[in-house]
C-alpha cells in the first residue's frame, strides 16, 4: 500500500498534550497522570445545566406568565 504523507503521521504516538499542564496523556486517558486533572471528551458537554435549573426557571416563568395574564381572563 502506498501512503501519503498527509494520510499517515509517523509522529503520532497515540497522546496528545493535557489541557491544564501540557503534559501528554494518551487519547483515550480520563484523568491526567501528572497532574491529576480529569480530561473531557470533546463530545461531552460542559456547559449542559443541571435539570433543576432548568425546572426552576420553566416554574418561575409560567408562574409570571400566570400573574401578568390572569387579569386579562
Amino acid at each position: 500500500m502506498d501512503y501519503d504523507e498527509e494520510d499517515y503521521d509517523q509522529d503520532d504516538d497515540g497522546t496528545e498534550p493535557c489541557p491544564y499542564c501540557q503534559a501528554y496523556v494518551y487519547y483515550d486517558a480520563e484523568r491526567c497522570p501528572s497532574c491529576g486533572q480529569y480530561i473531557l471528551d470533546a463530545d461531552t458537554s460542559a456547559s449542559r445545566q443541571p435539570a433543576w435549573v432548568v425546572v426552576t426557571a420553566v416554574v418561575l416563568l409560567a408562574a409570571m406568565a400566570y400573574w401578568l395574564l390572569s387579569p386579562l381572563w
